[in-house]
C-alpha cells in the first residue's frame, strides 16, 4: 500500500507525564519505541512569533514502500505566542522507521508565504541529552567540520526561524519537440544548503576547474532528505503552457526535484532558489563517463525526455494467478 502514517496532530499541546525520573535517559537513548520531547518557537524573517505553523519530523526510512507522494501530515503547530511542545516516537512513522535514523532527524517548521526552517531536532529536545552529547563529540570530530559543528551548535536555544521566499522555483517544462507538457508534477525529494542559507561558497567551489558534484557539496553542509520532504511543500504542476511555480523553499538553497508526468520520463532535476547562471557539475571527476549534473537557476526551461511504457503480468509465485493492487517500483525511476 502506499498509504502513509498521518501522526496525531496537536496545536502546543503538552505532552504525557512520564513515569521515569529526570535522570532517567530512556526517553533519548535511540530505541524504537523511545518518546522524545520538543519545544521551541517559530519566528518570522523579522524574528516576530508565528502562528499556526506547521511542524514536521524529519528523517530517513529504511526500505520505505509504496509511490513517491506527498502523504506525511504535520505532528504539531504552534500556538498564538509561535511557541510548540509536543511528543514523538519512531512508532508514530510506521513499523519502517528506526530509534537511529529518529535521532538523526530534522524538526521543520513550515508557514505559507515564507520560506521553512529547518533544524537538527535533537536541539529542541526538552532532555538536553542530544546537546550534551553532540558538545562532547566536538573533542573527536575532524578539523574540517569543527567549525561547521561549532556553528551549528551555537544555534541551541534559538527559534526557528523562517526565511524569505523571494526566488521560488518556476520555469516551464516541454518535450523534446518543444511543446509544453501539461500535468507534469514536481515534488520536492531533498534540500541542501550553505551555512546561513547562502550558496554562495557552491557556485565558487563549482567554478574550480576540478570541481565536480563532491567537491562542491561539501560546500553545502546543511541538508536534509527523507519521505517527509516531500510534503513540505505543495507539488507544482504545469499548466496548458506548461509553466509552475513551486513556492516555499526558501532561498539560498537547492532543491532536488522529482519530476514525473504523461508521455514523458521521469527525472532528477535539481534548481537553486536564486538567479543567475545554469551550471553544470561533473558527477565525479575520476569517473567522467558518469556524466554531469545540471543545476538550474530559480527560473528555468526543462526539456524532457519521452516515457517509454513497461508493460507486463504480475503473478502469485505458487497459484500463477495475476495479482492486482501490486506497486511496480524501479530503482531507476530518477532519471539515473
Amino acid at each position: 500500500s502506499d498509504e502513509r502514517p498521518e501522526p496525531v496532530r496537536a496545536i502546543a499541546a503538552e505532552p504525557k507525564e512520564s513515569n521515569s525520573s529526570s535522570s532517567d535517559n530512556s526517553t533519548v537513548t535511540g530505541q524504537d519505541g523511545d518518546s522524545r520531547e520538543y519545544e521551541g518557537k517559530v519566528v518570522d524573517p523579522s524574528g516576530h512569533p508565528v502562528e499556526d505553523a506547521d511542524l514536521f519530523l524529519v528523517f530517513h526510512i529504511p526500505e520505505a514502500t509504496g509511490l513517491l507522494k506527498p502523504k506525511w501530515k504535520p505532528i504539531a503547530t504552534t500556538d498564538s505566542e509561535g511557541a510548540f511542545n509536543f511528543a514523538a516516537s519512531p512508532a508514530d512513522f510506521g513499523i519502517k522507521s528506526t530509534g537511529r535514523e529518529f535521532g538523526y532527524g530534522s524538526l521543520v517548521a513550515v508557514k505559507e508565504g515564507f520560506g521553512f526552517a529547518w533544524s537538527p531536532a535533537g536541539m529542541y529536545e526538552k532532555s538536553g541529552n542530544w546537546l550534551r552529547d553532540a558538545r562532547a563529540r566536538l573533542r573527536e570530530t575532524p578539523a574540517e567540520f569543527l567549525d561547521q559543528m561549532k556553528q551549528m551548535l551555537a544555534g541551541a536555544g534559538k527559534p526557528l526561524q523562517l526565511v524569505m521566499d523571494n526566488e521560488p522555483i518556476r520555469g516551464r517544462i516541454v518535450d523534446i519537440n518543444g511543446q509544453p507538457v501539461l500535468g507534469a508534477k514536481l515534488t520536492l525529494l531533498e534540500v541542501r544548503s550553505g551555512n546561513e542559507d547562502d550558496l554562495t561558497a557552491w557556485r565558487n567551489a563549482a567554478s574550480e576547474d576540478k570541481a565536480d558534484y563532491y567537491s562542491a557539496r561539501m560546500k553545502t553542509p546543511v541538508s536534509m532528505n527523507g519521505p517527509q520532504v516531500r510534503s513540505l511543500v505543495k507539488q507544482a504542476v504545469t499548466n496548458a503552457d506548461g509553466r509552475f511555480t513551486l513556492r516555499g523553499v526558501g532561498q539560498g538553497r537547492i532543491a532536488e526535484l522529482l519530476l514525473e508526468g504523461p508521455g514523458i520520463e521521469s527525472a532528477k532535476v535539481f534548481a537553486r532558489t536564486e538567479a543567475g547562471e545554469t551550471i553544470e557539475l561533473m558527477r565525479e571527476r575520476r569517473s567522467p563517463d558518469l556524466g554531469s549534473y545540471i543545476y538550474y537557476p530559480s527560473e528555468f526551461t526543462f526539456v524532457a525526455g519521452p516515457s517509454v511504457a513497461i508493460t507486463g503480468v504480475v503473478r502469485d509465485a505458487e497459484t500463477k494467478l495475476p495479482l492486482s493492487g501490486v506497486t511496480v517500483k524501479s530503482q531507476k525511476r530518477h532519471g539515473e
